[in-house]
Order: C-alpha cells, then sequence, then structure tokens
C-alpha cells in the first residue's frame, strides 16, 4: 500500500499538484520483504503429480498446475491467454506480461495431453473462452483471477488431503521448477534464461544453444517428479 501511496504522490509532483518539498518519503523508507520461497519438495510433487482427482474441479486445478510446471512455470495469466499462433514447430513463444520479456519452451508431450483436453478455438486452452460466454458485461474482477482462485481453491483442498501442508497457490509451480533444477544440478544460468530472467542483452528466444540446454534442463525436472 505505501508503494502505491509513494507512486500516487509522486505522479502528483509530476502534475504540479504536491511540493517536492513536503516530499513524506525522503525521511520515511518503505521496507521490503525478500518473496517468500514457494516450493514444494520433490517427494511431494510426486505425490501430488500420481493424485487420482475426486471431482472434476479437483481434476482441472491439478491440469492446470502441472501444465505451469511443465511449461516451466509459466504465470497463470499467460498460460490462460496462449494462443494458437505462439506455438511453432512445437516451440511455444511467447511474450511474458510482467515484464515483457520473450520467451520459448518446448512443449512436451506431457503438456500437450493436457492441451488437448482443454483445446480452444483461438487461445490454446478454451478455459477463458467458455467464461466469456456466460460472463457479465458489469462484472468488477477480470476472468482469470477469478479462475486463478477457483484453482488455488481446490489445490488446497488436494494438498489437505495428502497432508502437504503449505499454502499452495499455482505460483508455486514455478518457484518449485526452479528449485528442482537447482538441485538436479542445473546450471544457474540455465535456470535464469528458462525463467525468462536478465542475461545481458539477450534472451533465451535468440540463442539456439541455450534454447537446447533449457529443453534439456525441463525435460530433466519433468521427468524427476513424473518417473
Amino acid at each position: 500500500y505505501m508503494i502505491n501511496i509513494r507512486s500516487v504522490y509522486n505522479y502528483a509532483i509530476m502534475k504540479g499538484l504536491a511540493k517536492r518539498d513536503s516530499y513524506p518519503f525522503t525521511i520515511y523508507k518503505i521496507k521490503r520483504e525478500r518473496t517468500r520461497h514457494r516450493v514444494v519438495t520433490i517427494d511431494d510433487m510426486r505425490r501430488v503429480f500420481i493424485y487420482a482427482p475426486e471431482s472434476s474441479s479437483e481434476a482441472f486445478a491439478l491440469d492446470m498446475f502441472k501444465l505451469s510446471f511443465y511449461l516451466i512455470g509459466i504465470n497463470f495469466k499467460d498460460m490462460l491467454n496462449l494462443q494458437w499462433k505462439d506455438i511453432y514447430n512445437d516451440r511455444l513463444v511467447y511474450k511474458r506480461m510482467k515484464t515483457g520479456r520473450d520467451i520459448t519452451v518446448k512443449i512436451e508431450p506431457e503438456a500437450y495431453e493436457i492441451i488437448n483436453r482443454y483445446k480452444g478455438e483461438k487461445r490454446i486452452l478454451n478455459i477463458l473462452e467458455e467464461k466469456e460466454k456466460t460472463a457479465k458485461p458489469d462484472r468488477k474482477s477480470q476472468l482469470h483471477i477469478d479462475i486463478t482462485k477457483t484453482c488455488n481453491k481446490h489445490l488446497k483442498k488436494i494438498f489437505e488431503k495428502l497432508e502437504i501442508n503449505i499454502p499452495i497457490s499455482t505460483y508455486y509451480a514455478r518457484h518449485t521448477w526452479a528449485t528442482t533444477a537447482r538441485k538436479l544440478g542445473i546450471d544457474y544460468d540455465i535456470i535464469h534464461l528458462a525463467l525468462g530472467h536478465s542475461n545481458g542483452d539477450v534472451t533465451a528466444v535468440y540463442i539456439e544453444y541455450d534454447n537446447e540446454e533449457i529443453d534439456e534442463a525441463n525435460r530433466q525436472v519433468i521427468d524427476c517428479v513424473t518417473k
């Protein structure tokens, strides 16, 4: 909240609506907390991946969690908005909404299996398309937020049944992929590139060499939790 207030105040100064000499954040400093590690252990991931869903809602939540993991921890909003034009030669090539960075991921058979269950028309997945058909025009929240909340709700039920005591959410897929890769001895730089983090002036999209190493890393991570 304080970061938002600071942004508003800075904007007010820029617009001439507030004075710089009254700036409250010269003395008051906002404390930043480190991002909490959101990680599922390898053993627990194996249990989750063989879990037999007890309802269609659980099956859907588990499929979305798995698909995010198979696509190297893709952000849920990005995943729901993927379009068929984003696939080229069995590779997913998309721009991450949060950072604007270009990401490329080889679509492994496990990912295709889930995609084929939820095929959309324009989008790869039909989730948003189906929701858009019945959504009210005056709705206040974005559809992807509602879908994410539903998935998180049922993921929590699954983890409770498996007695895995962590506050699970879809975002755990990303952190868990990275941590699993590191435990397998995959190079730190390759993990950064796979996640779409900065690597100087280039990203994995433009380097065939790095793509091959990222593909191999993802295959190792998937095999680690599914075999």
